[in-house]
This record gives structure tokens, sequence and C-alpha cells, in this order.
């Protein structure tokens, strides 16, 4: 088996990738060193563990609805319009990646440990964005709340719901289109928060 120190990391991963969609899970490290041409000893080197390759090759990153919360807040969009932008980018990325969490906590990952082991990690970077898109609105005088942690919570969750109910099945037992479902979503949404000019414009 052919070694070599130029192989970088990215083809290491993209070597791993092809693995697991060609063999599962269940895949091996030494497995997937012969296919990237280098040492078991290599990968581990790079990689703590098979969990922590994993978790590299399948690539879960940030949202980009998170990173463009800032241009979306100052877009001059009705905030329901916002709302709808951010729900459905945050679908996408639920859609994508569940599937690769479930993977991953079927090895034997530790969420606590591994995914939630900081304030960075990408829910809690979720839910401080949208904290900060109502926080944004509440100072602006387009909602009311008292606590724009709960609305970013409740809404985060509404929208992984969706989600959820998707991958396991549960929309084939009870149909909703997911532009229902979204618009639905943030419609109540800004009712509980009274949105100021935003229902009297849909209500005519």
């Amino acid at each position: 088996m052919a070694r070599t120190k130029t192989i970088t990391d990215e083809q290491i991963l993209e070597a791993a990738r092809e693995m697991f969609d060609r063999h599962g899970l269940t895949v091996t490290t030494a497995q997937i060193a012969e296919a990237a041409g280098v040492s078991e000893g290599s990968i581990y080197r790079r990689w703590e563990s098979k969990q922590s390759l994993m978790i590299a090759a399948f690539g879960i990153r940030k949202p980009p609805a998170i990173e463009q919360m800032g241009e979306l807040m100052e877009s001059g969009k009705p905030i329901e319009e916002q709302l709808w932008i951010i729900a459905n980018g945050l679908l996408d990325f639920f859609l994508e990646n569940l599937p690769k969490m479930s993977a991953l906590l079927a090895c034997g990952l530790k969420m606590k440990e591994k995914i939630l082991q900081s304030t960075d990690a990408l829910p809690v970077q979720a839910v401080r964005a949208v904290m900060g898109f109502f926080e944004h609105h509440r100072r602006q005088g387009t909602i009311r709340t008292s606590d724009p942690e709960v609305a970013a919570r409740m809404f985060v969750a509404s929208i992984h719901h969706y989600a959820f109910a998707e991958y396991v099945g549960l929309n084939d037992m009870l149909p909703m289109p997911r532009e229902t479902y979204v618009r639905g979503v943030v419609d109540t949404l800004l009712r509980g928060l009274d949105a100021r000019g935003q229902r009297d414009e849909i209500n005519e």
C-alpha cells in the first residue's frame, strides 16, 4: 500500500465518504486508510477516533441562514418574509443533516461530548442567532416579546420538528406541504409576538 505524507486531509475525507457510501458505517479505519493510500496510524494522527473522522467526513457545517442573519435584518424586508427565509434555510439544514446525525449516534457518538461540548456548537449558535434576530426586532418595535430566547427556542424547535417528521415518515401519515407548515409557523409565532403592522396586512 502506497504511503505518502503529501496526501491531504481532504483526500482522506473523500476516501472515507466513498467508503461509507459503498460499505456503510461499519467500514473500518483500516479499510479507509487502504482506500486513501495511507497508513491507519496516519488517520489516527489526524483524527482521534473513527467518530471524529466520521464527523469531519460528513461535513456538518453552519447553516447559511445563520451567516446571512445580519444582512437579512438590514434588508428592509417585512419581518414575516425574513422569518420565512430563515425558516426555510434552517429546514434545509435539518433535512440534510438529520440522517448524518442519526448515523453518527447509531455508531455510538456521544452528542453531549462531541457536538455540545462548547458554546460554539451549532445548535447553540442557531438558537443564539435567532434570539438575536428577535431581540433586534424588539428594539426596532416590530414585535413585542418579554423573552427573545423563548421565542427563538420555539421557532427553531418547530422547524426541527418538521424535518424530524419528514425523516421518520410522520409526514406520510399526517401529510402537510412544507410551505403550508412553514408559513403557518411564522404566522402563528408572529401573532403571539404581536408583530405590529404585519397581522393587519395579512388579514386585509
